[in-house]
């Protein structure tokens, strides 16, 4: 099979008069099956050798030709009588490709013209007899581009396909001719675009020279050979593009970039465009290095290895292993020793021939190592980076021990297959219930085997050093079945039968192995480490197989959930609290996500991965305001959304009746009739400073914790829905709520959802006479 052919177009000129176009190949009278005249009918058609796309056909199916002229380049080259397409009788033309790529689009260029009576004519191609498709639209085309059509064919299995139609005139009379001046096939239409961007490294110097280059650009494309552009484009992450250029594939620094700071974080927005046009943008961190030598090397990674920042440059070698110092730290490798983990295989083989983790003995965390698995030192060469290289179902280590072939599919051991560890949650909150009535963390056990398991003799642990760290007591799990253990540090089996490991769970990340009775051989593991946690969302292998990924749905007992994520993207930082103030300041919201954008709203509204504002610096707050963020990035799990409310009592105290934005009533009451609103606080209260003492009604509002209710206009103001506007509806809203503590400690934040309350507190009349009944008679109910 012919693979995809780029950057490569075919072009035909029919040279019927001597004139070829630059750069097109030429078939002319008396080549190939053409004769000395074109006034035959073609048995077999017009065979031309189209190089590595194939064999082109021409058929001009019973059509004669009356004479040619010496027209313009590419015209009146390859004649048809005029008339109607049928294909019963075979008449019209017919275009036959073979040796293209199977089932593939490609676009086919057909430039045609009648020239009659010495007057240039507009041509049409008809498919099939049925559609008349336009090539141009003047009735005297003058250039090339006034006379061609496009038609996208699809080619079958073999790689062939066959068009058929006719070239007619515009305004046809009798005896007239119409030409086929040329055909062009492009490049095959990619079904499938680029999916993945990744760049090579992404840390600089902030003194680095302009010029410098970061990193090199890779694409993943399901097409081989593809070829791919990239290109600085605007949208979201594209906050410091103007800092950089890209020369090929190569990400460059464009600007001198000493004005930021070291450890700080540049933003760029990256397109990968492949030979067809299909495309697949990214957004990158930089890291800027603080590196005050100019060596390329941040200084504080220096300083942990070395004694100065005069002893290794960034293109210095100081450990002899391949890697150069700015490669080590991009690993994270030890500059001064050749074999950080101490593997026996040096760092740059590790990096560089084998692709294993430099930073851990045993890669695949199947109880080898990696020196071991290349080496045949077990008997056999294995796959370091895979725990069962023959994809038997038995890893590695396991085979071995039971003395079968661990690259020999058809040799596997006759034992139990490793049980797996299938789903884990180290933060639970909403999640089930242990015996204790605790939401406690679990660890999720999957039994391959079609028979239950005792598991007496196995062991969990979360220290590599201590494979044994806890035996199982006497339970069991069904066959192709699951099994919830509890790691809580109990070492009991509860009132509901459920077992408690002796440890915990680390949210920040562990090692985790369920280990074979004997206390060596690992049937799983999470290795080196499972990665950071986050609430209610589990971890583990996708039910189809393949690296352990993130599940916004837990599945505690059943398989897991087809809908996962590679990554979840890390919270949002505010660098100033909720609270009080008195002055404008600048709010600085960062996540420590490489490439995650920010989106925040200041109306109330929730920030969504397409909605809300996206940042690009600090936001200044000049007055009372709620800011919601919310940090996303492609194909990965959102974090929460976080709010937070700055208060300027001088500006509460003030706030008018009328609110910019708000309704000017409160609908219609039998008692009253139209309700207007009313958004201040009490002028006699504000006004009157007799009842407070030496108090001011600023002091008097800071004296008590406050809680702050956030929300979109619509779920408080809107027509049918609002709740201030509909204060007898029995609805809720969603919302954020607040606890603001005066004395500048930590209050709190969470989602939670808003209704109004009470009787005939809620009819419009009395609510007339305090607007702020509805937050103090709400019911808060926390959303689980």
């Amino acid at each position: 099979m012919i693979s995809f052919v780029h950057a490569f177009t075919l072009r035909v000129d029919f040279d019927a008069v001597g004139t070829t176009q630059s750069g097109w190949q030429s078939i002319s009278e008396g080549d190939n099956d053409l004769g000395d005249s074109w006034s035959k009918n073609f048995a077999g058609g017009v065979s031309l050798d189209a190089d590595v796309i194939g064999a082109i056909t021409l058929d001009d199916r019973d059509r004669n030709n009356n004479g040619g002229g010496a027209e313009a380049s590419m015209w009146r080259d390859f004649l048809f009588a005029n008339g109607s397409f049928s294909s019963a009788s075979g008449s019209g033309v017919r275009l036959t490709f073979t040796g293209l790529q199977a089932n593939t689009e490609y676009p086919v260029k057909i430039w045609a013209h009648d020239a009659g009576s010495g007057s240039g004519r507009a041509a049409d191609w008809s498919g099939g007899g049925s559609t008349i498709e336009r090539l141009v639209t003047g009735s005297t085309p003058s250039t090339l581009a006034d006379s061609f059509i496009t038609l996208n064919v699809t080619t079958n299995g073999s790689g062939a396909v066959t068009i058929d139609g006719i070239v007619s005139a515009t305004s046809p009379r009798p005896s007239h001719n119409v030409f086929i001046n040329g055909l062009e096939i492009g490049d095959p239409v990619s079904t499938e675009g680029p999916t993945d961007i990744a760049l090579s490294n992404s840390s600089i110097a902030k003194t680095a020279p302009i010029g410098t280059s970061v990193g090199n650009f890779s694409t993943t494309d399901p097409t081989p050979d593809d070829t791919f552009t990239y290109t600085l484009v605007a949208g979201a992450g594209d906050t410091h593009n103007s800092q950089f250029a890209i020369s090929g594939n190569t990400l460059e620094t464009d600007r001198d970039l000493r004005a930021f700071s070291g450890g700080s974080f540049l933003l760029v927005r990256i397109r990968s465009t492949d030979a067809a046009g299909a495309f697949v943008e990214e957004e990158f961190q930089v890291e800027l290095l603080n590196d005050s030598d100019s060596d390329g090397l941040d200084d504080d990674w220096e300083l942990i290895y070395f004694a100065n920042l005069t002893i290794a440059t960034g293109t210095g070698n100081n450990d002899g292993d391949s890697l150069n110092n700015l490669q080590e730290q991009s690993e994270g490798t030890n500059p001064t020793q050749t074999d950080t983990d101490g593997d026996s295989l040096s760092d740059s083989d590790e990096v560089n021939t084998y692709n294993t983790n430099p930073l851990e003995a045993d890669s695949d965390a199947d109880g080898l190592s990696d020196a071991d698995e290349i080496s045949s030192a077990n008997g056999f060469v294995t796959d370091p980076n895979e725990a069962d290289s023959d994809s038997d179902g038995f890893n590695d280590a396991l085979e071995i021990s039971e003395g079968t072939d661990p690259t020999n599919v058809a040799d596997f051991p006759n034992t139990l297959i490793p049980l797996k560890l299938n789903e884990i949650l180290t933060r639970n909150v909403t999640g089930p219930e242990d015996g204790f009535n605790d939401r406690s963390d679990w660890i999720e056990i999957f039994n391959p085997n079609n028979q239950i398991v005792n598991l007496d003799g196995y062991y969990l642990s979360d220290n590599i050093t201590n494979l044994t760290k806890w035996n199982f007591p006497a339970v069991t799990i069904p066959a192709n079945g699951y099994l919830i253990v509890y790691a809580t540090g109990k070492d009991v089996i509860d009132s509901a039968g459920n077992a408690h490991t002796n440890f915990n769970l680390s949210s920040s990340g562990e090692y985790l192995a369920i280990v074979r009775p004997g206390g060596t051989t690992i049937d799983d593991a999470f290795s080196p480490a499972y990665p950071e946690q986050f609430t209610d969302i589990s971890y583990g292998p996708p039910a189809a197989g393949g690296a352990p990924v993130f599940f916004q749905t837990a599945t505690p007992g059943a398989v897991n959930d087809a809908t996962n994520y590679p990554g979840v993207v890390k919270d949002t930082n505010f660098d100033v609290d909720r609270g009080f103030y008195s002055a404008s300041f600048p709010l600085t919201i960062s996540t420590d996500t490489p490439g995650a954008t920010i989106r925040y709203t200041l109306d109330g509204s929730k920030p969504s991965a397409s909605s809300g504002t996206v940042y690009t610096g600090p936001i200044p707050i000049t007055g009372t305001s709620t800011v919601r963020a919310i940090a996303t990035r492609s194909g990965w799990l959102s974090t929460n959304i976080d709010s937070h409310t700055y208060l300027f009592i001088d500006q509460v105290v003030q706030q008018g009746t009328s609110v910019p934005g708000w309704p000017s009533n409160w609908g219609t009451d039998s008692e009253v009739g139209l309700v207007p609103s009313d958004y201040e606080m009490d002028s006699r209260v504000v006004n009157n400073t007799n009842g407070l003492g030496v108090y001011t009604v600023e002091e008097a509002l800071r004296d008590i914790p406050t809680v702050a209710i956030s929300t979109d206009q619509a779920s408080l103001t809107g027509g049918s829905g609002g709740m201030l506007t509909n204060p007898k509806g029995r609805f809720e809203r969603e919302c954020s709520i607040e606890y603001i503590v005066p004395d500048g400690s930590t209050g709190f934040q969470e989602d939670c959802k808003i209704e109004t309350q009470g009787n005939s507190s809620r009819r419009p009349a009395r609510m007339q006479k305090d607007s702020m009944r509805l937050t103090f008679s709400s019911r808060l109910v926390f959303l689980s």
